[in-house]
């Protein structure tokens, strides 16, 4: 039996009913390219993110101790995973600064934070995508694994670096705790997610991408779901 069919079986223990939402291991499950150098954890981690990512919000919609706030960022994170997705298409269409919203959680509790800005942009034949606001940071090269979606492959900084850290396996002097991979995915032409699983049990992160808008030379922050 495959880790995702069993976490499945687990989850419908828990609620006592058929699970509703997420996909069958077949339309989500997929090979990422051999090239990538990822140790077999993070392989997992990205390839069954969808039944981890609904394993925590289930555990923590049963918590009776839930803010309003929390619950209304679970309710997003739902909706934002859930939503249909579109053809990636090119990452080259993806070029330019878009705005941000982290949203987090974990067994107990979420959070959606205030919205930032990041930055995709092409050096040589790679692309970068780099949020360079707010506290937590995170840059990284950005691969297509299919015509739905394209792997993050990064590290996590925060403004205090004096230089900003690199994914381990691809400089050995970096530390893996500051590790971060993910899977960008389009939900329309002007929104986009990105999801982290959790490979530090720290809890789960979902990015909200819109297009930011200009008027008047003033950039102005994309729309995001309430």
């Amino acid at each position: 039996m495959s880790r995702a069919f069993l976490a499945r079986l687990f989850l419908v223990f828990l609620t006592g009913s058929r699970i509703a939402y997420g996909q069958t291991d077949e339309e989500y499950s997929f090979e990422l390219p051999t090239d990538l150098n990822l140790p077999p954890s993070h392989r997992q981690a990205l390839q069954y993110w969808e039944t981890d990512f609904h394993h925590v919000l289930h555990l923590a919609k049963t918590q009776s101790a839930q803010t309003p706030e929390s619950r209304a960022a679970l309710d997003t994170i739902y909706r934002l995973i859930t939503a249909r997705r579109s053809s990636l298409g090119s990452l080259s269409e993806l070029i330019g600064r878009w705005s941000v919203r982290s949203l987090q959680a974990t067994p107990h509790a979420a959070v959606r934070y205030l919205p930032y800005t990041l930055c995709i942009e092409k050096k040589g034949d790679a692309y970068y995508l780099d949020k360079s606001t707010g506290s937590v940071r995170r840059h990284g090269i950005l691969q297509t694994v299919n015509a739905q979606c394209a792997v993050f492959i990064g590290a996590t900084y925060y403004v205090s670096d004096n230089e900003k850290p690199v994914y381990s396996g691809l400089q050995s002097a970096s530390t893996s705790e500051r590790d971060a991979v993910g899977l960008l995915y389009r939900l329309s032409a002007d929104r986009l997610i990105l999801v982290f699983p959790d490979i530090h049990n720290t809890g789960i992160e979902l990015y909200e991408i819109g297009k930011t808008r200009t008027r008047n030379k003033k950039s102005k922050a994309g729309t995001f779901l309430r």
